[in-house]
């Protein structure tokens, strides 16, 4: 993947209004087929379009999933990550992470750290009641991209941070793996992903707990918080 992050950022981001969250909220109903609305993928992604078209980054992320499966549109995972580029120049905290993850999964960890990095310290405001689930699942990713790609953890106060979302992801991704697959759940990827993570949270979980218990244990080297979890 031949790009820059630095292509990504600007100064100069549109401020989104409400007519354009209001916008987001109803391809989201069309999205999903909720409250009054069936499921429309066009309907969904005109919605999304005309949200991002106003300035809301949120919209580029659906909007990218939906080119990325092919919904309401031709299939094209890369066309999916074009649509999150744009996503990450409005600033969107979610489309910086999928940039973060493809560049993971391409083995470009310049990028895929500098993409990390404005995901984590992003001060853009998630939806808590909405949006839970697809921010843990998020972070899941950047364990696996540590776990199965070696990225280095450069954001571990992140994972911290947003732990709770992270456990709460994998669960649900597992429990979803669990009731579509049956028996063949074992070999999904999406299941090792978020099984990996769950292991990697209840390790730094229990290593949290013992440093309230145990005596201090002098420090050999900067980076043993970071291979402690491998």
């Amino acid at each position: 993947m031949e790009l820059s992050i630095d292509q990504f950022k600007t100064d100069s981001r549109p401020v989104p209004s409400q007519s354009a969250r209001g916008l987001y909220e109803r391809g989201e109903e069309f999205l999903f087929g909720m409250g009054h609305a069936r499921q429309d993928f066009d309907e969904a992604r005109e919605c999304f379009e005309d949200a991002a078209k106003l300035g809301l980054g949120r919209a580029f992320w659906r909007l990218g999933w939906m080119r990325f499966r092919g919904q309401g549109c031709p299939k094209n995972p890369l066309g999916g990550v074009g649509i999150w580029q744009a996503g990450a120049k409005a600033g969107d905290r979610f489309c910086w992470g999928e940039l973060g993850a493809a560049f993971t999964a391409s083995k470009d960890q310049t990028n895929a750290r500098a993409a990390w990095r404005e995901f984590f310290e992003s001060s853009e405001i998630y939806d808590e009641q909405e949006e839970e689930l697809e921010i843990g699942w998020l972070v899941c990713r950047y364990i696996d991209g540590h776990l199965r790609h070696g990225l280095p953890m450069d954001f571990l106060s992140g994972i911290k941070c947003f732990q709770t979302e992270a456990r709460h992801g994998a669960e649900e991704a597992i429990a979803t793996c669990r009731r579509k697959l049956g028996a063949a759940v074992e070999n999904d990827q999406v299941f090792k992903i978020a099984t990996a993570a769950l292991e990697f949270l209840d390790k730094m979980a229990v290593r949290k707990g013992r440093s309230h218990t145990e005596p201090p244990q002098p420090r050999q080297e900067a980076e043993d918080e970071v291979i402690a979890f491998r």
